[in-house]
């Protein structure tokens, strides 16, 4: 079993001491949230009801946060699927990715960054019904799409 935990903010670096991710890996991971983040913003994404999501403003950039992916990696050693407590993750949000396979585990590493990220954003098209609002309400989380507003982070505003 692979558990990647994923969390991006901002600093400069995409080598971090004693991390289990190769720069490459980091870099790979940030391009496809800012690539699939841009789309969103410029209104190039569908919801489930195959309505354009709304053009926003001000979503800025991701780079990578070693101190994050630190805090991470600490909760994903413990391999349990779930979230790790508020305490141990204070004003930092979460999202957990589990992928069970009979491939060799090397393999798999290399691209499991990348395959949370396309899990968590397909709940946009499959499953996010349209808000006009762009507000996050309990109407809209029992729609199983917190994973896509996480990683989408609801920081942009309607135009």
């Amino acid at each position: 079993m692979i558990m990647i935990h994923l969390n991006i903010a901002a600093v400069v670096s995409y080598k971090c001491p004693g991390g289990k991710l190769t720069p490459q890996e980091r870099i790979n991971i940030v391009n496809q949230n800012n690539k699939l983040r841009s789309q969103l913003i410029h209104g190039k994404l569908k919801n489930k009801n195959g309505t354009y999501m709304p053009r926003g403003k001000n979503m800025l950039e991701l780079t990578w946060n070693c101190n994050l992916e630190k805090s991470a990696q600490r909760w994903a050693d413990h391999c349990i699927f779930g979230h790790s407590s508020r305490s141990e993750r204070e004003g930092i949000g979460e999202n957990v990715y589990a992928y069970w396979s009979s491939g060799s585990v090397k393999n798999l590493k290399k691209t499991a960054g990348t395959n949370a990220g396309k899990n968590w954003w397909s709940e946009l098209p499959q499953k996010y019904l349209n808000n006009p609002s762009n507000y996050l309400t309990a109407s809209v989380a029992s729609q199983g799409v917190l994973h896509f507003t996480q990683v989408r982070n609801f920081l942009f505003e309607n135009n």
